[in-house]
């Protein structure tokens, strides 16, 4: 009888499984990006941040750098395991105000212009991703940090009406 998926990957040698994920990453720009990213973080340059998040959307875009048909929820949902796997660095160092600036770029990158009339319910997943990060971010920030938050996040919200 054949064993599933998720057993098979358990049984796997460590040196197969780099072997399969080499091989996965070769054509695949994202998941190379986020391989180096769960080894070394997001840095804490917004400048960084923005340019890995402008390279998600071109990831997800045609030749003219326009989101290609069908592509929206990848796109998000690639937005947002890009907040779920850099946050934690952010955090372990204790990070709070850049973890909070890394959350508004990835929620300005889904929801800018480009990405307004999503159906396919990768906004959601992507409001979701925030508001988790605020939750861990809140978390780990002192009282002066969570004050800071609020305003900035007041800021943040009267600035996209």
């Amino acid at each position: 009888e054949r064993t599933d998926w998720q057993t098979a990957l358990e049984q796997l040698p460590v040196e197969k499984l780099r072997e399969l994920l080499r091989d996965l990453a070769v054509g695949d720009h994202a998941l190379q990006a986020r391989i180096v990213r769960m080894v070394s973080g997001p840095g804490t340059e917004p400048e960084r941040w923005r340019e890995e998040l402008e390279q998600i959307m071109l990831d997800h875009s045609d030749y003219r750098g326009r989101l290609e048909y069908g592509q929206e929820y990848d796109c998000l949902a690639d937005l947002a395991q890009y907040l779920e796997d850099s946050l934690p660095y952010l955090l372990i160092d204790g990070q709070v105000m850049e973890a909070v600036q890394l959350v508004f770029n990835v929620y300005d990158t889904a929801f800018g212009e480009t990405l307004s009339n999503d159906d396919s319910g990768g906004h959601a997943l992507v409001s979701q991703a925030c508001r988790n990060a605020f939750e861990q971010i809140l978390s780990k920030a002192d009282d002066r940090e969570r004050r800071k938050i609020f305003d900035l996040l007041h800021e943040f919200l009267e600035g996209s009406e």
